[in-house]
Parts: C-alpha cells; sequence; structure tokens
C-alpha cells in the first residue's frame, strides 16, 4: 500500500461555494412532468422508429441533446428492441422522471449484448437523456442503502448515466462531470519474479498506483474511444458510503470493461457530490485492478478532506 500513499498524499478539496444558495430537491416536492400513459406513449414511438431506423421522425419527441443520444444509441452496434411489451418502472421525482428498463440488444460482429436502456424526461416532456440501465444487483445495493428515496435513484441515475458516457463515447459528458481539481488514480498490475530459495523463479504480482491529472485522463479516455469500434461498461458489486458532508457518498463497485480491443475487470471507487442536482460532480476517482491484501478496497475513508 505504500505505492497508494504516495500519489495521495494530497487532501481533496470541494467547494462549498457551489451549494451556498441551494438544496438539495426533496421528493415530496414533486411536480408531475409527464405522466406514465403518456411516457409509454412517447417510448413505444421511439422504439417503433428504431426498428423502422426511420429517427427524424421522432426528433421532436427529444431535447437536442437527447437526440444526439439518441442517434449515438441507436447506432451503437446495430441497435434492436427486444420487447417494449413488458412491465415497466416509471419514476418520478423532482428533477428528472424515467421510463426504465426498455430491453434492447446491440450486435459488434459476434459480440452480442443485452441491455436494459431507461428514458429520463425533461419538465417539458421531452427525452433529455437515455443510459443502460446498472446490473439488478447494482441497483438492488444502492436501493437497499438507508438513504430517503429520493437520494437512492438521485445515485442510481448518476450512476447510470455515468456508465452510458463510457459505452456511447460521451467525452463532453465525463470532461462536464469531473471537478477540475479532481484526483484521479490508476492502478496498473506489474509482474516482477522473485527467485527462490530451490532457484525456482516465480511471478509476483505488484501494483503500481500512478496519479493523472483530469487532461492526462481524458486524453487517455479519447485514445481509447477512437481506437476502439465499441466500448462496454458495465458496474456490480455497489456499496455506497456517506462522506462528511451532506449529500456527498463515496460508491466503491466493481467494473466490468469490455472493448473491441482489450478487456479488463476491477474496483472502482468514486467520491461524487450530488449536493447541486443539476450539476453532480466527481472529486476522486481510483481503479483497482485486485483487492487489497486485507481484501478491501479503497474508499472515503481513505482520503482527507477539506
Amino acid at each position: 500500500m505504500p505505492d497508494f500513499q504516495k500519489v495521495t498524499e494530497q487532501e481533496v478539496k470541494i467547494e462549498s461555494e457551489q451549494t451556498t444558495n441551494k438544496k438539495p430537491l426533496k421528493p415530496t416536492e414533486t411536480k408531475s412532468f409527464i405522466s406514465s400513459t403518456d411516457a409509454a406513449d412517447i417510448v413505444k414511438t421511439v422504439c417503433e422508429s428504431i426498428t423502422n431506423k426511420n429517427y427524424e421522425s421522432v426528433k421532436d419527441k427529444f431535447t437536442d441533446d437527447g437526440y444526439e443520444m439518441f442517434i449515438n444509441l441507436a447506432k451503437y452496434g446495430s441497435a434492436k428492441v427486444l420487447n417494449f411489451n413488458q412491465e415497466f418502472d416509471y419514476v418520478e421525482m423532482q428533477n428528472f422522471a424515467t421510463f426504465r428498463s426498455v430491453s434492447m440488444q446491440f450486435t459488434f460482429g459476434k459480440e452480442i449484448m443485452i441491455e436494459d436502456v431507461n428514458f429520463s424526461f425533461n419538465k417539458d416532456g421531452k427525452i433529455s437523456s437515455l443510459a443502460f440501465a446498472m446490473s439488478d444487483k447494482a441497483e438492488e445495493d444502492i436501493m437497499n442503502t438507508e438513504w430517503s428515496l429520493y437520494s437512492k435513484y438521485q445515485i442510481l441515475e448518476f450512476m447510470e448515466n455515468y456508465q452510458t458516457a463510457f459505452n456511447l463515447k460521451r467525452l463532453d459528458y465525463i470532461n462536464s462531470i469531473f471537478s477540475e481539481n479532481a484526483l484521479i488514480i490508476v492502478g496498473h498490475m506489474l509482474k516482477t519474479a522473485e527467485v527462490k530459495d530451490n532457484n525456482q523463479v516465480s511471478m509476483k504480482n505488484n501494483i503500481q498506483y500512478n496519479k493523472l491529472t483530469k487532461t492526462e485522463y481524458l486524453n487517455r479516455l479519447d485514445r481509447s474511444f477512437s481506437n476502439n469500434q465499441y466500448i462496454n461498461v458495465t458496474f456490480e458489486n455497489t456499496n455506497v458510503k456517506q462522506g462528511k458532508l451532506e449529500n456527498v457518498y463515496g460508491i466503491q463497485l466493481s467494473q466490468n470493461y469490455t472493448s473491441t480491443n482489450y478487456s479488463d475487470k476491477g474496483y472502482l471507487f468514486l467520491l461524487i457530490d450530488l449536493r447541486d442536482a443539476e450539476k453532480p460532480l466527481i472529486h476522486v476517482r481510483t481503479w483497482q485492478p485486485d483487492k487489497n491484501l486485507d481484501g478491501s478496497i479503497y474508499g472515503v475513508d481513505d482520503f482527507y478532506f477539506d
């Protein structure tokens, strides 16, 4: 663990002015966006446009950003709607309403992926974003926490948007949600030779940690996005812990990463700031290829916050 300590010898500063005059939105303040029936009708029409490849016909159902995401998703692996006539969840909170879990298939050569897709509506009844749902296990982990229903869905919505940003290569979005002074740490597995007493050589795994600036991290992502036809990121085994500040959360989870040229599994930690519901931020991101010797992964208690 000494290598990790070397790259974290700095405090994580969270700007308090971000929410000086703003309070988190509460579910009790909910004002209806669009009825579940109307939302279902819109999503069904959008799904039909994917089947018919007539995307332009539903442009008026989206915001500008939402339509751009829709086009990217529709062309992501030759998207195919598997089943619309099933039960769906319609979740409505103060600052978002989401029609959840439309089953879709995405094909990249021999690679076939099945994903549940969520459609989020704004206050004008337009689809403002689309996201791949987290795994059932990851969603269950979040919904079983002690937080309010609003906080649970706020965390879930953010994590699904973050996950989807990699799949749809939304570099601008990722740039917008990382604070300028974000602490970003990436672990690499190094194999070193170890000579035993009997002169036999064995390979030992060591993890080396590197600290990246936000710019360095985004440049790496940009190259990865350019060099891969597809990227698929999924999260599982989610653990959420309250930070020192209200509506600031530490999230630990396992990450599965698959792409055209590379795949891996590892453990991710994010310190997310949801004090401003409209402008979520990530202040810390760590990724490690394996758990620590004691079976833990890095989390909110490993950092000093100011």
